[in-house]
């Protein structure tokens, strides 16, 4: 079976992306959810993510997603109860029908060098599958309103989830040359930067 060809990157940071380190502060409060939540697409909609959102999925689980949890050696349910316990901003809930099919979100990470970078993350269940375009472009609003919020976002994944890569890949994300090593599996990083 031909493998398809992942595309890897060579854009640079720019030069203009740099921020005052008071203004990156204000971005780390808690946003307006006004823009994502009011979203409704063909039978999908986002809410702010609660527990009983993160204990149907986790239980739900599709089985790559199960697998990066057990690279990761955290738990499903600790992956999902973790950010609402942590009251994190970012933590999203996808519904198809008003059933939980996603749970996504950013983790902040400390500014370095100038830059505000947010970690991305996405739990599904396998009824994603029923509603990969309308998916492809909720979570594509959703990239463009965090990166109002971060000066770049990055990403983690095995390098042999392929449907994950091509998602990523089709939101505008390019890999990195370095290929990762997390408890013995390989795993490249994606990046995408702010538009300037």
């Amino acid at each position: 079976k031909k493998k398809k060809k992942i595309l890897k990157s060579s854009k640079k940071r720019p030069s203009n992306c740099k921020k005052s380190r008071t203004r990156m502060e204000k971005s780390l409060s808690r946003p307006d959810l006004k823009k994502i939540e009011s979203l409704l697409l063909d039978r999908v909609s986002i809410r702010n993510s609660c527990h009983n959102d993160a204990q149907f999925i986790s239980q739900n689980m599709k089985e790559t997603d199960l697998k990066e949890c057990y690279i990761h050696q955290v738990t499903p349910f600790t992956a999902l109860h973790l950010p609402i316990v942590e009251d994190k901003p970012y933590t999203f809930t996808a519904f198809f029908d008003e059933e939980p099919v996603a749970m996504f979100g950013v983790c902040e990470r400390d500014i370095y060098e100038g830059y505000l970078c947010g970690d991305i993350w996405c739990l599904t269940t396998d009824k994603i599958h029923k509603i990969p375009i309308t998916f492809h472009k909720v979570t594509k609003l959703i990239i463009n309103y965090l990166l109002d919020h971060f000066d770049y976002l990055e990403n983690i994944v095995p390098s042999e989830h392929i449907e994950t890569i091509n998602w990523l890949q089709n939101l505008g994300f390019t890999v990195t040359s370095e290929v990762i090593q997390i408890n013995e599996y390989s795993c490249l990083r994606f990046v995408k930067w702010k538009e300037t």
